[in-house]
């Protein structure tokens, strides 16, 4: 039962992939390409943050699985540092 949701949740991952792929040469070819926004990197980490150890407390104390809070958490945490880290590129608004 498992294994066509997750062929399913692939091939979509594999499509959108090749979506953004022809997307960004578009782009490219018209000049049209942005600077990327560090602060949307901040914002997303920091409301992933929390929910990660929310699901991490959650799956701790009703004994869920730890792998299915642990990687929102680490997204969280690395789009935290990406923010940060590109702070002075931040656009100013």
């Amino acid at each position: 039962m498992l294994a066509p949701v997750a062929w399913t949740i692939l091939a979509i991952v594999v499509i959108l992939g090749i979506v953004t792929v022809f997307v960004v040469l578009k782009r490219r070819r018209e000049g049209r390409l942005e600077e990327t926004n560090y602060r949307v990197f901040f914002v997303t980490g920091a409301v992933m943050t929390p929910i990660g150890l929310v699901f991490v407390a959650m799956s701790y104390f009703r004994d869920y699985s730890f792998f299915t809070a642990f990687p929102i958490l680490t997204i969280g945490i690395a789009y935290l540092a990406i923010g940060l880290t590109n702070r002075d590129k931040w656009k100013k608004q």
